[in-house]
């Protein structure tokens, strides 16, 4: 899928760079398969049996937990457009579950380690909550995505209440609205700005202890004093 120059041009991180390949292989499947529909030669699923191999060998390298249909229909079998759509909607979620990680949801250690909250962030969070289970109660949905985020938000508000606030629960939803909104329910688009803007609020608890240590670091140091000196009575 890829050229062994743009192998050499990854990411030294495993996470950032299979989400540099998805990037590339993905494009250039969907190219050869609009190429291979339009002059009607070869077969159209060829490009995404060769992503998923690819993918596969890759996960097995980095060791990366996953659940994607990576498996094609046997030739006699069929089923290769409804494996093709599997397989493209299993690489999205991959795809904006590591953006969401490596852009959205890093911590100070570069990670999705838990965030001991301040009473003022959980305060300031609680109000976005209520903002999202308003819209989600207001706009139009079907019943099924409006009870999948409603619980979805109701594990994260229970989290909330813990010493330490892991970001599972609310990347659960995020991921959840933006592919509801990706696949056409835009009026969820105010539910993941607020979302987004939780993250936010959570990245800013995780920077605070480095934030504070480096300005620590920039105070000068306390002054000495010399026991030698005489000291007045």
């Amino acid at each position: 899928m890829l050229t062994p120059e743009e192998y050499d041009a990854l990411s030294d991180n495993p996470e950032e760079a299979l989400l540099q390949f998805l990037d590339i292989a993905v494009a250039r499947a969907k190219r050869e398969q609009f190429e291979a529909e339009r002059e009607e030669h070869g077969n159209s699923y060829v490009p995404w049996a060769s992503l998923a191999a690819a993918l596969s060998g890759i996960l097995d390298e980095i060791k990366q937990n996953h659940e994607l249909r990576l498996e094609p229909p046997g030739s006699t079998n069929g089923g290769w457009e409804d494996w093709r759509g599997a397989l493209q909607s299993d690489v999205e979620k991959l795809h904006a579950q590591l953006s969401f990680k490596l852009r959205r949801g890093r911590g100070a250690n570069g990670d999705l380690s838990p965030v001991q909250l301040s009473e003022d962030f959980r305060d300031r969070i609680r109000q976005h909550t209520r903002k999202i289970r308003g819209i989600l109660n207001q706009i139009e949905l079907s019943e099924n995505l409006r009870h999948l985020l409603l619980n979805r938000l109701n594990a994260f508000e229970q989290d909330l209440d813990r010493r330490r606030t892991r970001y599972e629960a609310l990347f659960s939803f995020l991921l959840d609205a933006t592919r509801a909104s990706g696949e056409g329910a835009e009026n969820l688009k105010p539910v993941i700005d607020q979302a987004e803007r939780i993250a936010g609020l959570m990245r800013q608890c995780s920077d605070a202890p480095a934030i504070a240590e480096d300005k620590k670091r920039a105070l000068p140091p306390p002054p000495t004093f010399d026991l030698d000196d005489e000291i007045p009575f």
